[in-house]
């Protein structure tokens, strides 16, 4: 019995230990099962966190892209803008727009800018009228603060919106914005346009006309330089050849040759002394003399468009190289440098010849053309006569930052990944 005892007992602790392990094995289970599940739900957010970031990048071009078409839509539409009033001055814009607010006040104190027909109470139709006009003035306000030449057209096109929609929310009650006060906000907006073009183009034209004052001063100080140097030129010449022809009195022989040699050179540099400074005084005196310049730029511009200006500088190639300072990546090159009596004019021949061919149709002061070195060239023999040309643009540094461009596309890895 003792044995048999014995037996049942470790039997009894045997299955509670089983039963124990297998509760253990179960719990291990679970704690297995949802760490997976943890590392699942990770992998999903690590998933989710990717999509959204791509998707948020596509969002974000999307919106640019938008924006962008948006932005060509102005520009569309604005082009086909005309201008209705074509004042000289600004001033007279501005007086034309004082004039337009007056009327419009006016009205408004007649009591003509709103029409009337109803038979309610006359308090209530006041009420009204004041309303819309309070609404119509205030949506019109608005549009005036933020009309450009971009939206020009779009804005006199919500002024007109605006109207209907007032209009048929009171048409009911037989009130209706009158036309003609309607046609003096639309006015207004046009007015508002043209007066901020007009001053554009006059701010324009101001910062023309001083850089044209600049480019004279310094034409003037570069004469005035020039001619003192060939005086100091010619005294010093003068100078040296009086002493060395007193020397020539006591000299023989290789001397004497010596001399005579002496004398020949001081004498050519003395006439060559006297005409620069007579090309200086002339210049300086001749206020319409300069040089029209032809050049290019193909690294910054292209192989088909060219500049034709002019500088009254003594050395016209000043001014060339002050174009092609840090604004442009290139320096231009030179295709003719054309000397006149009258550049204003020649320049403006060459200029009106290529008229049709202006790269900026806006701004006449933009002196870039669409054309060939070829048509350019007849252009000049025609108008001025036969002169030198360089039909090809050296565009050194154009051509030696292309290659060396080249040569590392060919010498370097492409460290670049596309992403799916």
């Amino acid at each position: 019995m003792g044995i048999l005892s014995h037996i049942v007992k470790g039997s009894k602790e045997y299955r509670e230990l089983e039963q124990q392990f297998q509760e253990l094995v179960k719990r291990t289970s679970h704690i297995l099962d949802a760490e997976e599940s943890a590392k699942h739900v990770r992998r999903l957010l690590e998933n989710l966190q990717r999509e959204y970031n791509v998707s948020l990048a596509r969002h974000k071009d999307l919106v640019a892209t938008i924006a962008a078409m948006e932005e060509d839509e102005d520009l569309i539409e604005c082009a086909a803008y005309k201008p209705v009033y074509s004042f000289e001055f600004s001033t007279e814009y501005k007086l034309k727009l004082d004039n337009n607010r007056a009327l419009q006040k006016q009205k408004v104190k007649d009591k003509a800018a709103v029409r009337t027909g109803s038979s309610g109470a006359r308090a209530e139709v006041n009420r009204l009228i004041k309303l819309v006009l309070k609404a119509f003035n205030g949506e019109c306000d608005a549009l005036a603060s933020n009309v450009t030449w971009k939206n020009i057209n779009k804005t006199l096109e919500q002024v007109g919106r605006e109207a209907q929609v007032i209009n048929k929310l009171v048409e009911e009650y037989g009130i209706e914005i009158d036309s003609d006060y309607i046609n003096l906000k639309l006015n207004e907006m046009r007015l508002i346009h043209e007066f901020q073009e007009k001053k554009q183009a006059e701010m324009e034209e101001q910062r023309a006309i001083r850089e044209q004052m600049r480019e004279e001063e310094k034409a003037r100080l570069e004469y005035e330089r020039a001619l003192e140097e060939a005086t100091r030129e010619q005294e010093r010449f003068q100078k040296a050849l009086v002493e060395a022809q007193n020397k020539l009195a006591g000299a023989h022989g290789a001397e004497l040759d010596r001399l005579n040699e002496t004398v020949s050179l001081l004498m050519k540099k003395l006439e060559g002394a006297k005409e620069k400074g007579l090309r200086a005084q002339s210049m300086a005196e001749l206020t319409k003399s300069g040089h029209v310049y032809v050049i290019s730029n193909i690294g910054s511009f292209g192989d088909k468009m060219y500049k034709i200006g002019m500088t009254r500088r003594l050395e016209p190639t000043e001014r060339i190289n002050e174009l092609g300072d840090a604004s442009v990546p290139f320096r231009f090159d030179i295709h003719a440098m054309i000397y006149s009596k009258d550049a204003p004019a020649l320049e403006s021949k060459l200029q009106n010849y290529f008229k049709a061919r202006q790269v900026n149709l806006v701004n006449d002061r933009k002196e870039f053309f669409f054309a060939t070195i070829d048509e350019i060239a007849r252009a000049v023999r025609s108008l001025h006569g036969d002169i030198q040309f360089t039909m090809a643009a050296d565009a050194r540094e154009y051509w030696e930052s292309s290659a060396l461009r080249n040569e590392r596309k060919t010498r370097e890895p492409d460290t670049t990944r596309s992403i799916g």
